[in-house]
C-alpha cells in the first residue's frame, strides 16, 4: 500500500539518510516578520517519533508548543538584564546571585527549561540537601530560599511565553522545621530600656536606639537609616523614608580570565578601584561610606510617618543635644558609643548593632530576640493594647494587615496617635533625671 501523504499542518515523519535518526517536523505560526517555522524533534527509533509527533501535535492544537527554548545559564542571563533591576529589592541581589550561581545553574543551567520537570526538581533537591561529596550539604531552609529564586525565574519565563507552566510551583519546595519569631514581651521590654536608662538623665547611643526599636518597631535598616531631617522633636513628628543598606558591586576592570582573575588582581569586586555599584535606575540613594547606601524603601507602605510616643521623643531630644548628626544626617552612627576610632559620623553596621542589642538584652538575662523582632515585639504590644490591625499595619509599615496577625503577632491618624500615646505609658517612663 502507498504511503498517504498526512493532512497539511499535522506535521511529517522522515528517517534522515546521513545517520539513519527519524525526524518530526511540525509547522509552527508564521514570526512577526512573515518568515516560515517550525519545529523539529529527532529520535532514534520510528514508534518513538510517531509518539512525538502526536504529543507535539497536542500541544500545537493548545497552543503550548515552543520552539526555541532557552537552557536555564541562558535565561538567567536574561532576568537579570530584564527582571531583577525591576522587581527584586537591590540589597537582596547578593543573596539571589549566590543561589542562582552556587545551587541552581551547577545543575539545572544546562537543560532546556521546558526540560526541568518534577524528576529534575526533585533530584535537584536530594543534590542541595545531600552531604558531601554526594551533595552541597544545604539546610533545608536554605534549599527552600533556592527553590524560591527557581520559581522566580521559571515564572518569568511563563510570563515572556518560553514556557506554558512553572514546575517549581506545583514541586513543594524542602520542608523544614518552623521556628517560631522571639521577641519580647511589654514587662521585659520595659527591663531593657530601664537597665540602660543613666540615673543623671543622660541618653547613651545605645538606650537612644532600643527606644526606637521597641517604641516603633522600625527595622533595623530604617534604624540605622534615620535622619535628623525625619524628625521633628517639636511636634513629635517622625517620618521613616531611609533605610540603611550595603549594597553589591560589581568588576569593572574588565572580564576574568580562565583563572577566575580580575585584571585589577582583586578578587572581591567590592575592592576593584572600577567597581561599579548595582544601583536601579528608578532606585533612589545616597552615598554614605563604602558600600552602605541609603535607600528609598521598595514599598509605599514601609515609606509612613506618624507622631512618635512622648517618651521616645524626649528621649531622642536629649540625646541628639548631646549628639550631632553624621553623614547625610544619620542619627546613629559610629562617633557615638564607641563604634570604632577614626570612624566619625560613618553608618554603623548591621553586624555592629546585631553585638550591641545581644548584649544589651543579655545584660537583664534575655536571649533569642533578634534586632529584626523589635518590630514583633511592638507589634505584639499594641494588638495587646487593642490597637486595631489596620493602624499596626501604619506604623509598621506592612504591605497588608495580613503580616500583622499572621506573622507578628501570637485609618485614621488620630488612631496612630492614640496607638503612639498608649505604648508610651506601656514602655515606661521618659530618661530620668
Amino acid at each position: 500500500m502507498a504511503n498517504q501523504r498526512r493532512p497539511r499542518g499535522t506535521g511529517s515523519i522522515y528517517q534522515r539518510a546521513s545517520d539513519g535518526m527519524w525526524c518530526v517536523t511540525v509547522e509552527l505560526d508564521k514570526a512577526a516578520d512573515g518568515k516560515r517555522r517550525r519545529k523539529v524533534i529527532v529520535r532514534a527509533k520510528r514508534s518513538d517519533a510517531v509518539r512525538a509527533l502526536r504529543e507535539a501535535a497536542k500541544s500545537s492544537a493548545a497552543g503550548t508548543l515552543r520552539v526555541g527554548v532557552p537552557t536555564l545559564n541562558d535565561w538567567a542571563k536574561v532576568w537579570w538584564s530584564d527582571y531583577a533591576p525591576e522587581e527584586i529589592k537591590v540589597t537582596r541581589w547578593s543573596g539571589y546571585r549566590t543561589e542562582i550561581n552556587r545551587y541552581i545553574l551547577p545543575r539545572l543551567g544546562r537543560m532546556r527549561l521546558d526540560k526541568i520537570g518534577a524528576d529534575a526538581i526533585t533530584d535537584w533537591h536530594r543534590w542541595l540537601t545531600s552531604p558531601a561529596p554526594d551533595g552541597l550539604g544545604l539546610s533545608k531552609r536554605t534549599a527552600q530560599g533556592a527553590h524560591s529564586t527557581l520559581s522566580s525565574l521559571l515564572q518569568y519565563a511563563v510570563v515572556r511565553e518560553k514556557i506554558s507552566r512553572n514546575p517549581a510551583r506545583v514541586h513543594k519546595a524542602p520542608k523544614s522545621a518552623k521556628k517560631s519569631r522571639a521577641y519580647m514581651t511589654s514587662a521585659e521590654a520595659r527591663s531593657v530600656l530601664d537597665a540602660h536608662t543613666p540615673d543623671d538623665g543622660t541618653v547613651p547611643q545605645t538606650l537612644a536606639m532600643l527606644a526606637t526599636s521597641l517604641w516603633i518597631g522600625v527595622r533595623p535598616s530604617e534604624l540605622l537609616g534615620l535622619t535628623r531631617d525625619c524628625i521633628d522633636l517639636e511636634s513629635g513628628a517622625i517620618e521613616i523614608s531611609w533605610q540603611a543598606q550595603t549594597l553589591t558591586a560589581e568588576h569593572g576592570c574588565g572580564e576574568s580570565g580562565e583563572d577566575e582573575v580580575y585584571p585589577c588582581g582583586k578578587q572581591r569586586a567590592a575592592y576593584c578601584p572600577k567597581k561599579v555599584v548595582q544601583i536601579p535606575e528608578h532606585t533612589e540613594a545616597r552615598h554614605l561610606d563604602g558600600m552602605t547606601y541609603l535607600v528609598r524603601p521598595k514599598t509605599s507602605t514601609s515609606w509612613r510617618a506618624f507622631t512618635m510616643p512622648e517618651p521616645l521623643r524626649l528621649t531622642l531630644q536629649i540625646f541628639l543635644a548631646a549628639c550631632p548628626p553624621g553623614i547625610e544626617g544619620l542619627i546613629f552612627h559610629r562617633s557615638t558609643g564607641g563604634m570604632g576610632k577614626g570612624k566619625d559620623g560613618r553608618p554603623i553596621s548591621l553586624s555592629e548593632w546585631d553585638k550591641r542589642w545581644k548584649a544589651a538584652l543579655a545584660a537583664v538575662n534575655i536571649e533569642g530576640p533578634t534586632p529584626h523582632s523589635a518590630r514583633k515585639t511592638c507589634n505584639t504590644i499594641l494588638r495587646d493594647l487593642d490597637v486595631p490591625a489596620d493602624v499596626r499595619k501604619l506604623i509598621l509599615g506592612h504591605a497588608s494587615e495580613d503580616v500583622n496577625e499572621k506573622v507578628y503577632t501570637h485609618t485614621s491618624d488620630a488612631r496612630v496617635n492614640a496607638a503612639m500615646t498608649a505604648i508610651g505609658r506601656e514602655l515606661g517612663q521618659s530618661p530620668k533625671g
